[in-house]
């Protein structure tokens, strides 16, 4: 059988120091809705570029031998040798399809980094952060000395 130790009783607690602390409310500039559409815009812009870096990586892997298809050189039948302009072409199209891709995957990570940064920034910026510590360090001060 389990003997219980009997205690005094606590005294009564004091939330003094809560009323000498000033703890301002959290900046909260956008709605709910707001914060909902900025959550969905912010997984859709993840989704997105990772989708695109798939297709990226899809696509790299087709056009590696692409233009190695066509003949680098036309043969006039006597032993003369002309550069194929559709050689040329495909290399130069080649290069300047993956210069806009690059822009492409590059505004989505700026567009995603934005939101991403709008999104944390409103439901919980540094100084919320703070609060938290100052109101849980006191809290937990107080149940110290109890």
């Amino acid at each position: 059988e389990y003997n219980f130790e009997e205690y005094d009783e606590d005294d009564e607690l004091s939330f003094e120091m809560f009323e000498s602390v000033t703890l301002e409310e959290p900046v909260t500039t956008d709605s709910e809705k707001d914060l909902i559409d900025k959550q969905a815009t912010w997984l859709d812009l993840q989704h997105a570029r990772i989708t695109f870096q798939h297709n990226y990586d899809f696509n790299d892997e087709l056009k590696k031998d692409y233009c190695k298809q066509i003949s680098e050189n036309i043969s006039l039948g006597i032993g003369v040798l002309l550069p194929n302009p559709f050689f040329f072409a495909c290399n130069v199209v080649k290069v300047y399809w993956r210069i806009s891709l690059r822009v492409i995957q590059l505004s989505l990570d700026i567009s995603y980094e934005a939101v991403n940064r709008d999104y944390e920034m409103s439901t919980e910026g540094p100084s919320d952060r703070i609060h938290s510590q100052q109101r849980i360090t006191k809290t937990y001060e107080d149940l110290r000395k109890h």
